[in-house]
């Protein structure tokens, strides 16, 4: 079995985390902050209401009740969230933010959201279905 490839793959990967350390800097992390802020003006307000209506899920949960409406909400709030970020990441840190691993920008953070974005649009249930379950639940 030759493993050539395995090892020149572990080597790109290697000097393209090498390059993404080096282009990746502090003015670089004060841009994300800034673009941050007019990508979505309230983005700090809006993840605290997100982290609130979670609370409020287990509250009902705790209550005994059924929080339908509110799970759902929570759904959509967080796949509209990971989305954005992953937006925002890329946008900024361009083809870096595709690096994964402790040496990554970010922690590889970015590259976690791009993956894991499909399952929060897809995986129980897509934005648009759990709009409809929102809305039965309001209209009843």
């Amino acid at each position: 079995m030759d493993f050539a490839f395995s090892d020149q793959q572990q080597r790109f990967r290697q000097d393209v985390r090498e390059f993404a350390r080096a282009e990746v800097t502090a003015e670089l992390f004060a841009d994300m902050e800034r673009r941050a802020s007019e990508f979505h003006p309230g983005f700090h307000a809006k993840l605290a209401e997100r982290g609130w209506l979670g609370y409020r899920v287990a509250w009902l949960h705790d209550q005994g009740q059924t929080p339908t409406a509110e799970s759902s909400m929570i759904k959509v709030a967080t796949a509209e969230l990971v989305a954005r970020i992953a937006e925002l990441g890329t946008d900024i840190l361009g083809w870096s933010g595709l690096v994964r691993g402790g040496d990554a920008p970010l922690e590889g953070r970015i590259e976690f959201f791009l993956r894991s974005i499909w399952f929060h649009l897809v995986g129980g249930g897509t934005p648009d279905i759990q709009r409809n379950i929102i809305a039965q639940c309001k209209r009843d």
